[in-house]
């Protein structure tokens, strides 16, 4: 086990989310900046190990396919092995919630074997749907299963966004979400509606560098937050139906563009600790280094002035 010096614990108690992923162009096993899945993986390792040694937590939404990167960061988290529950996130180490209809992945007996470093939960269905027959539904309308399960994406994310204290988003899919939107996107998009610190680098390319272009007040690209027409028939079908005033059952890609942009790197800058022009060299970030360098920077800085 690491031991890490409780004069560079800066982090303790810092919950934060990881949004990482690789890109949806993807040519000859490589994404469009040319990194490949097992990059990505690493990417992320250093940056969660980099928190977990400065005493801070992490919450992610990724699922635990075989060889996937929750296993590899449950390895990381169980370096720095506490106690901890869910409710109580200055104690933990790694929490995960689980999308709809996704069941947990480990048996009760690893879930308590790993309860000292792992929190994970279901994620649902907003309150709204789960008063809903969803199997009744889904019988007559097998179709709704599309809705159901975008609808649970958002409400997991918000979940994950409502214990954060900031965010790390790196590449993610500009297109082929399940969602109404990419995930790495809409993580993004709802941790600047809640005002929680965000940190962003276009080094992995994909819908990281479109939410930055909208940062930087720049035009937005025909594939920006673009969604499944399957997904846009859905909700069409069913969000007035089952949900008619509820907000995030409702795709509005320019809505998404003018968040970011009405935030702009001023409003960024003000909220995550870096300064303007900090947070440009973490846009142009050229490695995994560079941007650990400036993530850890903010939240150092935030967390030494009480914002985190």
């Amino acid at each position: 086990m690491i031991t890490v010096a409780p004069s560079v614990k800066s982090l303790s108690g810092v919950v934060v989310g990881l949004s990482i992923s690789g890109t949806s162009a993807m040519q000859d096993g490589r994404f469009d900046r040319g990194f490949d899945e097992a990059e990505v993986t690493r990417t992320t390792k250093y940056l969660a190990r980099d928190l977990l040694g400065e005493g801070g937590s992490l919450v992610l939404g990724h699922d635990w396919r075989q060889g996937g990167v929750m296993w590899e960061i449950m390895r990381i988290a169980m370096e720095y092995q506490t106690t901890f529950s869910f409710d109580q996130p200055a104690m933990h180490k790694l929490r995960n919630v689980i999308p709809w209809p996704d069941t947990l992945p480990l048996d009760q007996e690893q879930r308590d074997e790993l309860g000292s470093i792992l929190a994970i939960k279901e994620g649902g269905l907003p309150a709204r749907l789960e008063e809903v027959d969803a199997q009744q539904l889904l019988r007559t309308q097998p179709d709704a299963k599309t809705y159901f399960r975008a609808r649970g994406l958002t409400e997991m994310r918000r979940t994950i966004v409502g214990v954060c204290h900031a965010r790390v988003c790196l590449g993610g899919r500009t297109e082929g979400s399940s969602g109404r939107y990419p995930g790495v996107l809409e993580e993004a998009y709802l941790t600047v509606q809640s005002r929680i610190p965000l940190y962003v680098s276009r080094l992995l390319g994909g819908t990281t560098e479109h939410l930055i272009d909208a940062i930087e007040q720049k035009r937005m690209p025909e594939q920006f937050a673009s969604t499944h027409d399957d997904v846009k028939a859905a909700f069409a079908k069913y969000a007035g139906l089952l949900e008619p005033s509820e907000p995030d059952a409702r795709i509005d890609r320019d809505e998404v563009w003018n968040c970011f942009r009405d935030l702009g790197v001023s409003g960024l800058s003000s909220a995550n600790g870096l300064s303007t022009d900090e947070n440009a060299g973490l846009f142009s970030a050229q490695n995994v280094s560079d941007i650990r360098q400036c993530v850890l920077l903010g939240l150092r800085r935030l967390r030494k002035n009480g914002a985190i």
